[in-house]
C-alpha cells in the first residue's frame, strides 16, 4: 500500500473539517477518490489514527508527527463505517479495530485531557458498533464539534451503556478475515497477466517464462517487497454447441419512483439538524428536509425545544427555516417571547438586519396575526439601529434596507400611514442624503395629503 503525498495532504485536508456534518466529509470523501481504492484509503485512515500517540515520542517533521486531532479522528472513524455501510458489521474488514477501541478505552470519570479525548472516540465507536441503539442516520447530520459537546454536557453512564459482547463481536470478524498462507509471507500468489516482467539472467528459449527462472534474493528489495510474475494470456476456449447465449432484453424499463426518499426526519434527525442550523448554514438539501419536516409537523419546533434567546443565531445563520419555525408558532403562546427577541434584536450587526427583514416581511405576507404593537415595536428598533451605527457605509447599507422594507409594509397595507408617520418622516429627514429615505418621505407625504383630501370630503358631505 503506497499513498502519495498529494493524496495524503488531500486526504487530511477533507477530515479537517470540524463544523460540516459527518455526512458531507464522507461525501466530499467519495467524490474525491474512486471506490476501488476504499480499502487502501481506509487503511492508510487507520494508520494514521493509530499512530496517534503521546507527542514526546514523535521525531519533528516525519509522518508521526502529523498528529490528527480528535475531529479529524472521528471523521475518519465515520468514514472507514460509511464506505462499507452496505455490509453487515461483522462484514467489516475494519470491525476489529472499532472494539480494540472500545476495549481499551472503557467509559469512566477520567477527567485529563488525553483520557477525555480516548472516551470520546470510545463512545463514538460504540454508536457504530450498536445500530440497533443508536441511530447511524441521527450521527450522520452531526457534527465533530455538536458530538463532542453533547458527550460533556451529558457525560454516558457506564452501566446504561449497550451490553454487547465485544469480545465475540471480535473473533467472529477476526475467523471470517484471514489471509492466504503465501499472503501472510508477503507473496502474491495471483500471477499478473502481461509482458512487463523481464528475467533477471538470460535464458536459451526466447518466449520461455518460468518460475524457477526468478532470483528470489533480488527480486525481494526495498524498492519491490512482492515479486512480480508473468505469464502468457491464455487462449479462448472454443464455443461449444451446447453453449447458453446470453439473451438481452429488448423490452422497455420503467423507472420506478423510490418513495422513501423523502421520508420525512424522525425527532432525532430534527433535533441534530437544528442544533447544526444554530451555529452554521445547512446546505440546500438538508434546509428542504428540514423544512418539510416541520411544515408536516406542527409539534416539530416545540418538542426540539427552540427558545427566544436562540432565534437570532438562527436567524443570522438560516433565515428561512427560522421563518417556517415562527409561521409554525403563530397561533400560539410561545409566539409572545419570539416576537419580543426579534423586536430587540441587534440590527447593526453584518447580515442580521437583512435576514431579520426578510423573516418579518415573509411574516405579514403569509399570516394576518402578527401584533400591530411587535411591528411598532420592530421599526423603532430598526430606526434607533440606524442612528446608532457610526460606519458610514453600514449606515447607509441598512437605512436602504429598512426604507425598503418599510416601502413594502406600507404598499401591502400592513400598517396604516398615521400611526408611525411621525417616526418614520424624522428617520427620513434625518437620512434624506439616501436616496431611498427621499423616496420613502415622497410616498407618506402623496398618501398623507390623499387621507387628507378624503376626510375634508367626508366632512363636506356631512
Amino acid at each position: 500500500m503506497l499513498i502519495s503525498t498529494e493524496d495524503l495532504n488531500t486526504l487530511l485536508e477533507i477530515l479537517d473539517q470540524e463544523y460540516r456534518t459527518f455526512r458531507s466529509v464522507a461525501e466530499r470523501f467519495v467524490q474525491t477518490f474512486s471506490s476501488e481504492r476504499n480499502f487502501e484509503l481506509a487503511a492508510t485512515i487507520i494508520l494514521l489514527i493509530t499512530n496517534h500517540a503521546s507527542q514526546t515520542t514523535r521525531i519533528k517533521g516525519s509522518l508521526d508527527a502529523k498528529q490528527l486531532k480528535l475531529h479529524q479522528r472521528l471523521h475518519g472513524f465515520f468514514i472507514v463505517q460509511d464506505i462499507y455501510r452496505n455490509y453487515s458489521i461483522t462484514e467489516n474488514p475494519f470491525t476489529h479495530f472499532f472494539v480494540n477501541i472500545v476495549q481499551e478505552n472503557p467509559i469512566s470519570n477520567e477527567r485529563n485531557i488525553i483520557g477525555l479525548e480516548n472516551q470520546i472516540e470510545s463512545f463514538f465507536c460504540i454508536h457504530i458498533l450498536s445500530p440497533e441503539r443508536y441511530s447511524i442516520d441521527s450521527l450522520q447530520v452531526s457534527t465533530p464539534s455538536i458530538f463532542i459537546t453533547n458527550f460533556l454536557k451529558n457525560r454516558p453512564i457506564p452501566t446504561e451503556l449497550p451490553k454487547q459482547n465485544f469480545t465475540e463481536l471480535n473473533n467472529i470478524t477476526q475467523d471470517t478475515f484471514h489471509l492466504a498462507p503465501l499472503r501472510t509471507l508477503g507473496i502474491n500468489a495471483v500471477i499478473k497477466e502481461g509482458v512487463s516482467f523481464q528475467p533477471l539472467r538470460g535464458s536459451g528459449r526466447e518466449n520461455s517464462r518460468f518460475v524457477s527462472e526468478i532470483d528470489i534474493e533480488q527480486e525481494l528489495t526495498l524498492r519491490c517487497f512482492e515479486p512480480e510474475f508473468a505469464r502468457e494470456p491464455p487462449s479462448l476456449f472454443p464455443i461449444s454447441q451446447d453453449e447458453l447465449e446470453w439473451i438481452y432484453p429488448d423490452l422497455p424499463l420503467e423507472l420506478l419512483w423510490d418513495t422513501s426518499m423523502v421520508a420525512s426526519l424522525d425527532a432525532d434527525e430534527v433535533g441534530s439538524l437544528m442544533a447544526v442550523a444554530l451555529q452554521q448554514q445547512l446546505t440546500d438539501h438538508e434546509q428542504e428536509r428540514l423544512i418539510q419536516s416541520i411544515q408536516e409537523d406542527a409539534q416539530a419546533v416545540k418538542n426540539y425545544g427552540l427558545t427566544p434567546q436562540q432565534l437570532p443565531d438562527l436567524i443570522n445563520h438560516n433565515p428561512s427555516i427560522a421563518y417556517q419555525c415562527l409561521l409554525s408558532l403563530c397561533g400560539t403562546p410561545q409566539i409572545a417571547g419570539f416576537f419580543e427577541a426579534l423586536a430587540n434584536m441587534d440590527m447593526s450587526v453584518n447580515q442580521v438586519g437583512l435576514h431579520s427583514m426578510e423573516v418579518v416581511n415573509n411574516l405579514t405576507k403569509s399570516t394576518r396575526e402578527i401584533p400591530k404593537e411587535f411591528l411598532h415595536l420592530y421599526i423603532a428598533n430598526c430606526i434607533k439601529s440606524c442612528e446608532a451605527i457610526n460606519d458610514p457605509f453600514f449606515q447607509t447599507r441598512l437605512v436602504r434596507l429598512v426604507c425598503v422594507f418599510l416601502q413594502s409594509l406600507i404598499r401591502g397595507g400592513i400598517i396604516e400611514i398615521k400611526e408611525v408617520f411621525i417616526e418614520v418622516q424624522a428617520f427620513c429627514i434625518e437620512f434624506s442624503r439616501i436616496r431611498e429615505a427621499a423616496g420613502l418621505f415622497k410616498l407618506l407625504r402623496s398618501l398623507q395629503q390623499s387621507t387628507d383630501q378624503d376626510e375634508k370630503r367626508v366632512k363636506l358631505q356631512f
